[in-house]
């Protein structure tokens, strides 16, 4: 991470990790920060969960072992998948979740605005909900930029 960081003080750096069967994603990296990021995870509301539970329950040395081999963290679990069986509540998970997605730093790498608005449609809250094959969206992204 240092290194890409320092590689972007002289120009902007796109680091791209594609794990196949388990996620994606990329960070873009201007001026020794992070200026836009995204994990795309196949398995994402479990990740989302996992997120939210270390939220409420930040003492928690291990929220794995927590959520699944202590009585109250298995209610907890429960609770939290309840929730996120909610359409309004998952999407306000992914929004928070999509928020280090800023597109529009990709004219840092010399897109035009045409690509960086289809960008920004395809890598969506939106589109996470219609899509049916989660998978197809990084094939898309990637036709796009290539």
């Amino acid at each position: 991470m240092r290194v890409k960081k320092a590689m972007s003080e002289q120009c902007p750096v796109l680091y791209f990790y594609n794990l196949e069967d388990h996620c994606w994603g990329y960070s873009l990296f201007h001026g020794g920060i992070c200026a836009s990021s995204l994990h795309f995870s196949y398995e994402m509301e479990f990740e989302l969960l996992m997120k939210v539970a270390e939220e409420m329950y930040p003492e928690q040395e291990s929220i794995v072992e927590f959520l699944y081999g202590d009585v109250e963290g298995q209610k907890v679990h429960r609770d939290i998948e309840s929730k996120m069986r909610d359409d309004a509540y998952l999407k306000e998970q992914l929004e928070k979740h999509f928020a280090t997605n800023v597109v529009e730093r990709f004219q840092l790498l010399g897109l035009d605005e045409k690509l960086i608005a289809e960008l920004k449609d395809l890598l969506s809250v939106d589109t996470y909900f219609n899509v049916e094959i989660k998978h197809e969206i990084v094939e898309l992204s990637c036709s796009l930029v290539t």
